[in-house]
Parts: structure tokens; C-alpha cells; sequence
């Protein structure tokens, strides 16, 4: 019964994802009218060259390590540190199995809890 609610819930989280709704302040998509703010510091030119990166790679993977201990940590949504990584939920999906960071992280007390209620 538990692989079977784990794999409705997997399914279930899978589907929503893909349905989005498109909201609109004075002809502008939300996203467009949300208001944005620069965010920078300085680091030595010599971290670039020992990591052999280029700006611009650089501050890609800021943002995406940044996104990813973020929605680990649950201070962000999938969808809110997917945007902070600059890509889309399935993408960031992707980065969460590569860096092995579980979308969905119950505490074995709180699983057994939610699994008994859907028992009963």
C-alpha cells in the first residue's frame, strides 16, 4: 500500500507541474511586471582561472547552488529556485537527481503519520 501511495504521489507531482496558468497585470505576464533587483560582489580573477570558468559560467552555477540549497534547506518552492537557476521546473528537476537532492523530503516519523492516514 505505501509503494502504491509513493508512486500515485510521484505521478501526481509529475502531472501538475506541466499545468501552468498565465496571469496578466496591464498586458504584462506577471513574471514580466515582477520587479527585480542586482545582486553583486567581487571575487579574485585567480578563482576563475583555478576553476577554469568563464564569468558567465560562473555566475550560473552561483545561482544554481544557490537555488539548489535553497529548495533543499525549504526556504524556496521548485518553482521559485528554478527560477533563480534561470530554467525551467523539468530542468531543475534534473539538477535535483544529479546533485541527489530529493523533491520530496518527508522525516520518517512525519512519512509513517501520512502513510497511517490514508491506511485508515
Amino acid at each position: 500500500m505505501r509503494s502504491l501511495f509513493i508512486c500515485w504521489l510521484l505521478d501526481f507531482v509529475a502531472a501538475f507541474r506541466y499545468f501552468s496558468v498565465d496571469f496578466y497585470t496591464n498586458g504584462q505576464t506577471l513574471g514580466e511586471a515582477m520587479k527585480t533587483t542586482q545582486i553583486s560582489f567581487e571575487i579574485s580573477e585567480g578563482i576563475l582561472d583555478v576553476l577554469n570558468e568563464s564569468r558567465e559560467q560562473f555566475v550560473h552555477q552561483v545561482r544554481l547552488f544557490t537555488a539548489l540549497q535553497l529548495f533543499k534547506s525549504h526556504k524556496l518552492s521548485l518553482g521559485k529556485a528554478a527560477e533563480l537557476a534561470g530554467m525551467n521546473k523539468d530542468r531543475f528537476l534534473i539538477e535535483l537527481d544529479t546533485h541527489a537532492i530529493t523533491l520530496i523530503d518527508y522525516d520518517p516519523a512525519e512519512l509513517e503519520q501520512e502513510l497511517e492516514r490514508f491506511e485508515s
